[in-house]
């Protein structure tokens, strides 16, 4: 009997994950896609998509926009199972990593509803800067804060 090899892995989201990476979505945050937003963005040369897995189980994602010199961070998330474990700071880890590679991109950008204690943590902890507030910024009337990490002047 083969058995399966358990460790985290961030790896490049595929269209076989699109089905998980959705449920994870409407588990986790509070304004998902439709599922064929994934599916369309896996398609779309400046979209980046990444799944954390753990045993072959997406347990987060994320996904960014690379536009001129920035990346813009469109989603986030990691399964509310899952979190507090330190995955959320693997994964912004990786985003890093990756963005600074870019030679071209000079600053992550990104929104965040204001009530997202969670969220706002670790982007402060991982450099991001509170910008502006955006007034009524979500469907639902929330604001959201524009966040901003600067990774060369």
């Amino acid at each position: 009997m083969e058995t399966k090899e358990k460790k985290l892995i961030i790896r490049p989201m595929t269209i076989e994950d699109v089905n998980a990476v959705d449920e994870l979505a409407f588990s986790a945050l509070p304004d998902p896609w439709p599922k064929y937003t994934y599916a369309q963005e896996l398609k779309n040369e400046f979209a980046y998509l990444f799944v954390l897995t753990y045993a072959d189980v997406i347990l987060g994602f994320s996904h960014f926009w690379i536009t001129f010199d920035s990346a813009t961070i469109v989603k986030f998330a990691v399964h509310p199972a899952a979190q507090g474990k330190g995955l959320g700071s693997l994964l912004m880890a990786h985003l890093i990593e990756r963005v600074s590679m870019l030679e071209e991109v000079r600053a992550i950008t990104l929104e965040v509803r204001t009530s997202n204690d969670k969220a706002m943590h670790l982007y402060l902890k991982y450099g991001f800067n509170v910008v502006t507030k955006k007034r009524k910024y979500y469907e639902d009337g929330e604001d959201a804060y524009y966040m901003v990490k600067v990774l060369k002047e």
